[in-house]
């Protein structure tokens, strides 16, 4: 599994060349997904976003990343991140959130695992990731990225079509985060496919537009 884990990496660091247009992967969607209270002796209401990889049909999602030709950016627009302390750049899982339970409300990068996932499942980020996230944000980034090998249902589209990604949680009432980011993952399976410079933001992906580069690597190319 670590060798699996550590080539995906690599596929999500290395240099590609433009090629055609994406149908498959069908881009970004950011949501309000609840405000609550994480600490209630704290007292401060919070709003937790998540975002989602939208999918047409049930593909691996392997890898989140940025790179050269697509640099990965979360803006806060001023806002104020939450971040406690037990919490990490990856979700809890199992075995760690029922001693830290307000950790499922923590931001965090994902493949599909929200706060609570088992155990079993791996994820892997890349040396020197950033704190995430700070409310400097992350700009222009070209060396981020978080992989998982191909574990369905987990990091496959749920029945609306889309894989949890993100979490980013906020102060109550104030800006919803943004951003830029690029996609890896698995098309039929077999070939290593990459969609560059996906935006986000609230109310919606909107336009998108598919600024994206999209490649497609295998024994054979994919015909157009």
């Amino acid at each position: 599994m670590k060798l699996n884990r550590l080539s995906m990496l690599a596929a999500v660091g290395a240099t590609f060349i433009a090629s055609s247009a994406n149908a498959v992967f069908t881009g970004l969607t950011l949501e309000l997904h609840t405000t609550t209270t994480p600490e209630q002796t704290e007292g401060i209401s919070r709003d937790v976003y998540r975002l989602y990889a939208n999918f047409s049909q049930q593909e691996a999602l392997t890898g989140i990343f940025g790179n050269a030709l697509g640099p990965f950016t979360i803006n806060l627009n001023g806002n104020t991140p939450y971040n406690p302390s037990f919490g990490g750049n990856l979700p809890l899982n199992s075995e760690q959130l029922p001693q830290h339970p307000s950790a499922a409300f923590d931001c965090y990068m994902t493949i599909g695992a929200e706060a609570g996932y088992s155990s079993y499942y791996h994820m892997v980020i890349s040396p020197g990731f950033p704190n995430f996230v700070t409310a400097a944000g992350i700009f222009n980034h070209t060396n981020i990225a978080i992989a998982a090998p191909g574990q369905p249902p987990i990091n496959y589209p749920d029945a609306n079509g889309r894989i949890l990604v993100m979490q980013i949680t906020v102060n109550a009432g104030g800006p919803a985060p943004s951003g830029v980011l690029s996609v890896n993952y698995l098309l039929n399976n077999m070939f290593v496919t990459q969609v560059f410079n996906q935006s986000w933001s609230i109310p919606g992906p909107g336009a998108w537009a598919f600024l994206a580069t999209v490649v497609v690597i295998g024994s054979r190319r994919r015909k157009a």
